[in-house]
């Protein structure tokens, strides 16, 4: 048996999908409103740099054969929700609260015989990133949405800038253009190598408005996010797939805790920074002119 991710990740925002749909020629899928109709059109959303597969007031995913767990990202930006568990005899085997954290919601089950799941997203805002299936048939094949796009493509060069956009698109080098030039060649090494299957560990892609493309700094550093995007398409990160943006603590070696990350995992590891890149300035939250791009290596 085998895990089957679907990302939605790799489609370009607006495009028309199928409703009811077939995915990976294991997974159907139907998505419907309020009054429970049908949605049609139904779209990949892109809602604040995340995008998905549209979930509309509920969804339903049945698999062709019971899996033995699962877990699902969705973008939630109002009420979480819930995810409901069925067997193969329609019978519920639980009642999943959708966790959030940030604009991330997630659930998981590891209950056995799983053939249905069940999402209600009464906001109406929410937005399936990835669901991943355990206990898969081997012969399942593991392909995106539409069929076309297999699960092992590498990232497009284009949305690849804009994830180093939307990590670094605020950072400015007063002291000198390499460290951020570098630190953003890592950052897109890093995307090629996990963005699809994992997008919730880094910050909404971005891309700028003609408008703010206008503003000759704005292009300038789109520009160097395209150029960081095109030159590290060949690098092995190896197992240097995590990195952190961040002010540096007064002893310059890891992200400093006064601000403090939300997630743990930048100073529970901090032994595993390899390399510096900075000092930059940061005009966003936390704004600072000691921030760095951290490298990690050997991170679960």
């Amino acid at each position: 048996m085998a895990s089957l991710i679907l990302s939605f990740q790799g489609h370009m925002p607006w495009s028309i999908i199928d409703n009811p749909g077939r995915h990976a020629d294991f997974v159907s899928s139907v998505i419907r409103d309020e009054a429970y109709r049908i949605v049609a059109p139904l779209h990949i959303r892109n809602d604040g740099g995340y995008t998905g597969l549209e979930l509309s007031h509920s969804a339903q995913f049945d698999f062709d054969a019971p899996v033995s767990g699962f877990e699902l990202l969705l973008s939630v930006f109002a009420q979480p929700g819930a995810v409901e568990v069925f067997d193969h005899f329609g019978m519920l085997l639980e009642t999943i609260p959708i966790t959030r954290h940030s604009n991330i919601g997630r659930a998981v089950s590891t209950k056995n015989n799983i053939k249905r799941i069940f999402i209600t997203a009464p906001s109406n805002e929410t937005n399936c990133l990835l669901l991943r299936l355990d206990g898969v048939p081997e012969s399942t094949r593991a392909l995106w949405l539409d069929q076309a796009i297999p699960l092992s493509r590498e990232l497009d060069p284009d949305v690849c800038a804009e994830v180093v956009y939307g990590e670094t698109g605020t950072l400015r080098a007063p002291q000198g253009e390499e460290p951020l030039k570098n630190g953003r060649r890592f950052i897109a090494g890093v995307a090629y190598k996990r963005y699809l299957t994992d997008p919730t560990r880094f910050a909404p892609r971005r891309r700028p408005t003609d408008e703010e493309l206008a503003e000759p700094t704005i292009e300038k550093h789109w520009n160097l996010c395209v150029d960081a995007a095109n030159a590290a398409k060949g690098d092995d990160v190896k197992t240097c797939r995590h990195f952190a943006v961040w002010p540096i603590a007064d002893d310059g070696k890891s992200p400093t805790k006064q601000p403090k990350i939300k997630d743990d995992w930048p100073y529970t590891y901090a032994s595993s920074i390899t390399e510096r890149f900075g000092p930059m300035k940061s005009y966003v939250d936390p704004k600072s002119d000691k921030t760095y791009i951290f490298k990690y290596c050997g991170v679960p």
